[in-house]
């Protein structure tokens, strides 16, 4: 009896850890769609000449929300310029290290150059994010299903040979 909980719990862990993945990669998958649209609103609200506060103010994304990129970016308490307040709203992408990249870019720019540098950096940011996300997805959608049965088929080999 012990050994038969034992292989179900194996195959249960193991199964997690593999919908775990899956769910991460889904993660970065929409962290990456959420910030293609944000760059994509401040684009389209650049031309009008709102300050920059306003224009992160009247953003909405709900995964960038629950990541709390929001909060800080939009911190009624802070004093620091925008592009600071964007600089560290992004600081939890550390270990998305190719996403960070291209925010950081574009963070550099944003609020302190003229309005042709800023709306460069936010173009070629959205190119290098719409290329990103595309990648993601298509790795997403094939992977997906690998992690799941990975994950449980490691587990069933395990309890196999334990038991």
């Amino acid at each position: 009896m012990n050994s038969i909980i034992g292989a179900v719990l194996v195959i249960c862990a193991t199964s997690l850890a593999g919908f775990s993945l899956a769910s991460q990669k889904k993660g970065e998958l929409r962290t990456a769609e959420g910030f293609l649209r944000f760059v994509e609103h401040i684009l389209i609200k650049l031309p009008s000449l709102l300050m920059m506060d306003s224009i992160f103010e009247s953003f909405a994304d709900e995964f960038l929300e629950k990541a709390g990129f929001i909060e800080i970016l939009c911190a009624k308490n802070s004093n620091a310029p925008c592009n600071k307040k964007f600089l560290a709203a992004i600081e939890f992408l550390r270990e998305d290290r190719h996403l960070h990249d291209i925010l950081c870019r574009v963070g550099a720019e944003l609020g302190v150059s003229d309005y042709r540098r800023q709306q460069d950096s936010l173009q070629a940011a959205s190119g290098e994010l719409k290329d990103l996300t595309q990648k993601r997805r298509e790795t997403l959608a094939g992977s997906e299903r690998s992690y799941k049965w990975i994950g449980f088929l490691t587990g069933a080999l395990i309890a196999i040979l334990l038991f």
